[in-house]
């Protein structure tokens, strides 16, 4: 059985899953070097969920709803603004995250619509992270992985804001303290990576593409939402040592036009804020290939 196999079956398959990660996360490494990459990472590949929603195995205090579809709050769509231009393009399927239904997300996070329904995670108490032992067996997997090879190992970690856009709060006061939450979760998982000597890589593509999202929202509103949203970062990675952390943004990889993504101008100084001493920007398509001119 292979790794996906196994990251599916969840419980069911975490032992013969633990056993076979050491030497899956090597093999990993190996075709990173065998081309010539020097900085290396496990491929994310102990992840169960996307990128992104792995993070809520790792949280107490959620709940899953399942809700029948047009019931429940409204899908955040990270393609929002390009279905309202292109309505056919989607309509016909040809749009979105299809691996999991990203317009709704998937993952734990908001499950793609299955005989009608969708399951959504609620925050119903206070936020605790328990995922330090999984996180710890990721960290030495990758530096057992790296043992006797001239490379630099680094780890990813989802950011606050990008957290936050796939749960529902249903517990704080107000949407600020349960960001802020968010962050401080998120911190314990940030000081594991940076504290074992692996770098830390944060990432953050809903810092632009949830301006896709909000659809009524003017760049100025935005700018004082992800405003906060850097805010919440910079808490959660505070005092930690800022050559160890490199900060990436993209406008998110769901398949569409991206006509309407937000322009990078819009967003820069508040990306130059982020306390990392690196800073990776998706540039490599049609859509983005132009932004280094604002430089």
């Amino acid at each position: 059985m292979d790794i996906a196999q196994l990251l599916q079956r969840g419980a069911q398959g975490q032992a013969e899953l633990d056993a076979m990660l050491p030497d899956a996360v090597k093999q990993i490494v190996r075709q990173q070097v065998e081309v010539g990459v020097d900085i290396v990472n496990d491929g994310e590949i102990p992840k169960h969920g996307t990128f992104s929603s792995y993070i809520q195995e790792r949280i107490q205090g959620l709940e899953p709803r399942t809700f029948k579809l047009g019931e429940g709050p409204p899908a955040r769509d990270v393609n929002g603004r390009d279905r309202k231009e292109f309505p056919g393009f989607f309509g016909e399927g040809l749009g979105g995250f299809h691996m999991a239904g990203r317009g709704t997300f998937g993952g734990m996070a908001a499950q793609a619509p299955t005989q009608g329904q969708r399951t959504l995670q609620y925050c119903v108490a206070p936020l605790e992270y328990v995922g330090r032992t999984v996180a710890e067996q990721d960290i030495k997997n990758l530096k057992a992985a790296c043992e006797g090879l001239d490379v630099e190992p680094w780890l990813p970690a989802i950011t606050p804001g990008t957290v936050e856009h796939w749960l529902w709060n249903d517990y704080y006061k107000t949407d600020e303290e349960f960001l802020f939450a968010i962050a401080d979760i998120m911190r314990e998982e940030y000081k594991l990576i940076v504290d074992s000597g692996v770098m830390l890589q944060l990432d953050d593509p809903d810092l632009p593409d949830g301006w896709q999202m909000y659809t009524e929202m003017s760049v100025d509103d935005y700018r004082k939402y992800a405003q906060l949203r850097v805010e919440a970062l910079n808490h959660g990675i505070r005092d930690l040592p800022e050559d160890r952390i490199r900060f990436h943004t993209c406008w998110g990889s769901s398949h569409g036009p991206h006509k309407n993504d937000i322009a990078l101008r819009h967003l820069i100084d508040l990306i130059l804020q982020v306390k990392a001493e690196c800073i990776s920007i998706e540039a490599s398509n049609p859509r983005h290939e132009h932004d280094w001119t604002m430089w």
